[in-house]
């Protein structure tokens, strides 16, 4: 899936390309993409505080097309976010999700809590997310270490609501010019309780990536 996160809002028409590698597809602590790496693209269009969004995900056994659309709020307490996505996964695995998240700058530390609710499943996850962004070079290198806990509330599995997985992470942007970026990312995941119950494990996973906006 390619929802969640809070994009910088602009009072004029903007459009932005992104492709990038990732080592795995992981979604909730968990190899969705079977230990295989995936490619994906993604394409968005902006306008105030509306975002439409259209995406592809490739692996070697795996392909996924996400179709978005999100209302963004920003205002000097907070941002939020709201929307729904439909994703397909093959032609017997379309699903449609509702999202939502909020966050709130704490003197540099920018805590964040999102939530996803699926309609197959009827379940929702849930994460709570604390980062904090470090500039350097006039503001053209970005490096953006974070910690997340996962919830899960029927969305991955039916039997068991409670924790999911912890992770800790780094994300680091190069922003040549106004119009393109470079971007990387290393994640690591420790599985807990509703992981453990399907015998999963720790993972660890990095990406690279480009973004042209314009």
């Amino acid at each position: 899936s390619l929802a969640g996160g809070l994009p910088h809002l602009n009072a004029e028409l903007n459009t932005t390309l992104e492709l990038g590698w990732d080592s795995r597809y992981v979604a909730e602590g968990r190899d969705d993409g079977y230990g295989d790496p995936i490619q994906h693209a993604s394409a968005s269009i902006t306008f105030d505080q509306i975002e439409a969004t259209l995406g592809v995900i490739e692996g070697e056994d795996l392909r996924e097309y996400d179709v978005g659309l999100a209302y963004n709020i920003e205002t000097d307490a907070f941002d939020a976010v709201v929307g729904a996505e439909l994703i397909a996964v093959e032609s017997d695995k379309n699903d449609l999700e509702y999202f939502a998240g909020i966050s709130r700058d704490l003197s540099g530390f920018v805590v964040g809590l999102d939530t996803v609710y699926s309609r197959n499943a009827d379940g929702a996850f849930c994460t709570l997310s604390f980062s904090r962004s470090f500039v350097f070079f006039d503001d053209q290198l970005s490096l953006e270490p974070h910690i997340a806990q996962g919830f899960d509330f029927g969305y991955r599995t039916d039997d068991y609501d409670g924790a999911n997985h912890f992770e800790a992470g780094i994300h680091c942007t190069w922003q040549f010019t106004e119009q393109f970026q470079l971007h990387a990312h290393f994640n690591y995941s420790w599985a807990q309780s509703d992981i453990r119950r399907e015998e999963g494990k720790d993972l660890s996973w990095g990406g690279i990536g480009i973004a042209f906006s314009f």
